[in-house]
């Protein structure tokens, strides 16, 4: 609904059960009052022409006649300071349900609370509390119980504990720092968890004792819930109540006040206790009590306790929409040339809330794709996508698409300035830089070897009857090593006992003509000598030849008549004409055929030329050398599998092999850095390249 023009009708009058009292002054030292809602238990702070405004409704007068009733004592009251303040209330459902316009106001407001099942069910999962228990009846004599806290030696005492902290803090962080990784355990983790519920029940503690002893009254506790997380909290709206604001920030603090003197505590403790349990476990508590406050409890981007502190130090209530709705209109101003409607406040503070709104955005941003990331690693694959998907569109680009919709419906009144044609420019220069082709210089590791090599081992274990010893070229057919094995040498001389014995059956059954025993004597002796034959092949092998012309490399440390075992390395066979490289891609990188490329090896070698490229058809998993993995010095995250039998990538890549017309130099792999151009194409199509990947292998897994 737009807003309401109340010159249009009767005069609006109150809710009887409102109460309006003196709620002191703001920051700035201007009057405020505070409207406390007694139905919704909720506290609206007034400046003093919003409060003058709500008392006059109550004289049932025409409006014109009510305006100028109002100007006599505040004559800067505009019609439309009256009817923004008018607005407020109507929206706040402050007015009473007799004026038509607010019954119209709730029957929209009904449709629009009126959800599906899926966004009732987005809601609960991302946030929803469970009020445990109304502290009243016994919060308060434990405030009183706990009132030496605020006598002048322990404030000295307190704050004498946390210059101590800071000195130990700078003076061995890198000791500290150092510490951190050994507590890096599972039982140390959930010490650290145990540590932090405890934290949290002082941090809530604190505010509910801190609120009695300024005259404030505490409704409930419980737990909410934060993506299905338990976080506790204290309703403590009653602290609006309070006059002066220092009472009311030092409500909002106290959490993290009585945190941070708890982790001082330990660290001191730590700093001088000797090597124990109990030295350990004041460290844990140190981190459990710092860290936590200072992500979540000392970050104002987020609705914790900083963000009430600043809201009341700045004196602005609803701290986060008013400066979401600075942010709109002064990037509405400044991007399109729209005017800035008035608000009431200062240009400064304005622009003040606009960029703390511009700050939350990015953070949001930051936090709410990190959010995003986590659920989808920690669900099954199909809900992690679905959940990622449905809060990337609920918390980034949903606002983001009604925000360009609403600017949109505005087109008729854009116009250029200087700052607007600046950031258009820069827009435009983005949208350029990600949807152009641009080639991409790729630096990988990669793994050199020779294009054709065979490596030989022993087959069975035995005794090396020959090796050739010298390194270098040989031709087609040279013997590179021959080998003895005992079992083979047994089975000649069986074979050979077992030939001779059927060729004497054969001669003894064709003396006594008899035709039967002639053909069964000739079947055994066409049968020993296959085996016979059999055996001579596996001597046979036992001495190897080159198959090709190439470079031979014998293994180290052997020479003949020594003992080999069956697998061990005898030596290396390769072809030095040209060499092959190695490397594995990301997915949507390209590279063309015959692309120059270079290398450069670990060693110092180096190579560069052409060469004819070929890609695997699909994403790899297993790695064709374990120089590639991480924990052997590569730079890919893979893990050893036993049932692969080798190395496993964390992430499929793609193996490219490149030919290359060069002679291969070396004894062994080398590993080093391929450089070479990829296939011209633009960033917006190979980020959804990676992501369109991305969710094909998941949803393959």
């Amino acid at each position: 609904m737009d807003a309401v023009d109340f010159r249009e009708g009767a005069l609006p009058s109150p809710r009887t059960d409102l109460e309006l009292f003196d709620g002191g002054h703001f920051a700035d030292q201007s009057p405020r009052w505070v409207l406390f809602d007694h139905v919704a238990d909720e506290f609206f702070e007034l400046d003093s022409v919003a409060a003058r405004i709500f008392r006059a409704l109550l004289k049932p007068l025409p409006f014109k006649k009510w305006l100028q009733s109002l100007q006599t004592f505040e004559p800067q009251i505009t019609f439309e300071r009256v009817n923004e303040t008018l607005n407020f209330f109507l929206n706040e459902g402050l007015l009473s349900d007799a004026d038509p316009r607010v019954q119209a106001k709730k029957h929209q407001n009904l449709g629009a609370a009126k959800k599906s099942i899926f966004q009732v069910l987005l809601h609960n999962y991302l946030f929803f509390k469970v009020p445990l228990i109304s502290p009243e009846p016994w919060i308060g004599s434990l405030a009183d119980g706990l009132g030496w806290l605020r006598s002048r030696p322990v404030l000295v005492l307190r704050l004498l504990v946390l210059a101590c902290a800071g000195g130990v803090l700078l003076s061995r962080f890198g000791e500290l720092t150092a510490t951190f990784v050994d507590y890096v355990s599972f039982e140390w983790i959930v010490v650290s968890v145990i540590c932090i519920a405890f934290f949290k029940v002082i941090h809530e503690l604190a505010h509910g004792v801190a609120a009695k002893w300024h005259g404030a009254r505490v409704s409930q506790m419980g737990i909410a819930f934060l993506l299905l997380l338990p976080i506790l909290y204290t309703d403590a709206t009653d602290a609006w109540r309070i006059k002066d604001p220092k009472q009311r920030r030092k409500i909002s603090i106290a959490g993290v006040s009585a945190e941070l003197q708890i982790a001082a505590l330990a660290l001191v403790a730590w700093s001088v206790l000797p090597e124990g349990w109990a030295r350990s476990l004041c460290f844990v508590m140190f981190l459990s009590g710092l860290i936590p406050s200072l992500l979540v409890n000392l970050n104002p981007f987020m609705r914790f306790d900083a963000y009430f502190w600043l809201s009341d130090y700045w004196g602005v209530t609803n701290l986060q929409a008013r400066a979401f709705s600075a942010g709109r209109a002064w990037m509405r101003h400044w991007v399109f040339g729209l005017p800035v409607q008035p608000s009431g406040m200062s240009i400064d503070k304005e622009l003040k809330l606009a960029v703390f709104s511009y700050c939350v955005w990015v953070y949001r941003f930051f936090l709410f794709l990190g959010i995003a990331l986590l659920v989808y690693s920690i669900d099954f694959k199909l809900l992690g996508i679905f959940l990622f998907i449905v809060e990337i569109w609920v918390f980034i680009a949903r606002p983001i698409y009604r925000e360009l919709a609403t600017v949109w419906g505005q087109r008729g009144h854009f116009r250029l300035t200087k700052t607007s044609i600046a950031l258009m420019s820069g827009l435009l220069l983005f949208i350029a830089w990600i949807a152009f082709p641009a080639t991409s210089h790729l630096n990988v590791q990669a793994v050199l070897k020779p294009a054709q090599q065979v490596q030989f081992v022993a087959e069975n274990t035995g005794e090396l009857v020959s090796l050739r010893r010298e390194r270098g070229e040989v031709r087609v057919g040279d013997v590179l090593f021959s080998l003895s094995v005992p079992s083979q040498t047994f089975a000649l001389r069986e074979a050979e006992l077992k030939t001779t014995m059927a060729r004497a059956h054969l001669d003894a059954a064709q003396r006594g003509q008899l035709p039967e025993e002639i053909d069964r004597a000739r079947q055994n002796v066409d049968g020993a000598k296959a085996r016979l034959n059999n055996v001579h092949e596996r001597i046979d092998r036992l001495t190897v030849h080159a198959q090709f012309a190439g470079y031979w490399w014998p293994a180290q440390d052997l020479s003949e008549g020594a003992r080999v075992l069956r697998g061990q390395q005898l030596g290396t066979l390769v072809a030095p004409e040209q060499s092959r490289i190695v490397a594995y891609l990301p997915q949507t990188t390209r590279v063309d055929d015959g692309s120059q490329v270079e290398f450069w090896a670990e060693t110092g070698k180096w190579l560069t030329g052409d060469a004819s490229i070929e890609r695997s058809p699909t994403a790899e998993r297993t790695l064709s050398s374990p120089l590639f993995a991480s924990a052997l010095g590569g730079d890919l995250a893979a893990t050893y599998s036993a049932s692969a039998q080798g190395w496993v990538l964390v992430s499929p890549l793609y193996r490219v092999s490149l030919t290359m017309d060069r002679p291969f130099e070396a004894n062994t792999y080398l590993r080093g850095t391929l450089i070479l151009n990829g296939t011209a194409q633009s960033r917006l199509r190979r980020w959804a390249g990676v992501f369109l990947n991305h969710l094909r292998n998941e949803i393959q897994w």
